[in-house]
């Protein structure tokens, strides 16, 4: 209600974005004047005007190049919160089927060997992982990756609100991986289980690195800056199971001071937007840092809220 209270009390305007067309990059326009550029610069249309005009007859030029590390750390293993945000982003779920399938894939599956019990308690809090569980993934990443992929993953500081009774939610046997294990499951159980396992085996691996390329573009009299940013992989550590990043460019062949003639500049018309309604993905994460009801509730509260019609669910939307 405070949320649809915020999203009806907003009032829309409409602003203007500029971009540099250069070598098949669309760069945007990130400072004017020195400041930054918000969704509030450019709403005049005649100011608009006049700013495109003169950023059509500028001439512009390489002002910085600036090279750095990046390097993203890997993923905590999942809580039931995350499980289920990232199941509903991902599978497009609700937090009531995620619980369910989680539910099979903990009470056990038959299988050859027999009933398996093939991922630890799925309602949690914590991202605790027993040494136990800590060493076997250790050892199955160094046979499968080389030791250079181990990572040692610290757990998160647990709040108050927490009450850290069990593991966080892992595979129960590392070495059953998805593929070997794929004939004893539907296809929901396999989407899940592989999910939770990436996850896992993710958790304990190295950092990715990245090398990134940060570009400024200016104009001789220092009024518009255009930014852009190249990353390449250096090493590609927990990404090579979980999150892979596909989308590498490589980096362009410039200079500080080199002369850039823009094969266009473009303008945009836009509209600021109100908040984004709750999916149940964002409403779990909401309901866990609010701290309403506890992991093993977020899926009911949903769904009771949507039975009794006090909310009701369109898309993804409620």
């Amino acid at each position: 209600v405070e949320l649809e209270n915020k999203i009806s009390d907003f009032i829309s305007h409409d602003y203007y974005k500029f971009f540099m067309k250069f070598n098949n990059e669309k760069i945007p326009l990130v400072k004017y004047m020195g400041k930054k550029v918000t969704n509030n610069t450019f709403v005049n249309d005649k100011e608009k005007d006049e700013v495109f005009s003169e950023m059509k007859g500028s001439k512009y030029a390489v002002s910085k190049i600036s090279r750095r590390t990046k390097t993203k750390k890997q993923p905590f293993p999942f809580t039931t919160s995350t499980l289920q945000q990232t199941a509903i982003n991902t599978f497009g779920w609700s937090a009531k089927k995620t619980m369910q399938v989680a539910k099979k894939l903990y009470e056990g599956i038959e299988t050859d060997e027999g009933n398996i019990a093939f991922i630890t308690y799925m309602r949690t809090d914590s991202t605790r992982i027993s040494d136990e569980a800590k060493s076997a993934a250790r050892d199955f990443i160094n046979k499968i990756y080389g030791d250079k992929y181990i990572g040692s993953q610290k757990e998160k500081k647990v709040s108050n609100k927490i009450q850290d009774a069990h593991e966080a939610i892992r595979p129960t046997y590392v070495d059953k991986t998805p593929e070997t294990v794929k004939k004893n499951f539907s296809k929901d159980e396999y989407k899940l289980y592989n999910l939770i396992w990436t996850r896992f085996i993710a958790s304990q691996m190295s950092p990715s690195k990245y090398d990134v390329l940060k570009v400024d573009i200016s104009d001789e009299k220092d009024k518009f800056l255009f930014q852009f940013s190249v990353e390449k992989v250096i090493f590609d550590g927990h990404e090579v199971v979980y999150n892979k990043n596909s989308d590498e460019k490589e980096f362009p062949n410039l200079k500080e001071g080199q002369e850039i003639v823009p094969d266009e500049i473009i303008s945009e018309k836009d509209q600021t937007k109100p908040p984004a309604r709750y999916s149940e993905a964002s409403l779990v994460k909401e309901l866990e840092s609010k701290g309403i009801g506890r992991p093993s509730t977020f899926a009911t509260i949903i769904s009771t809220l949507l039975n009794r019609e006090y909310i009701k669910k369109e898309g993804r939307e409620l």
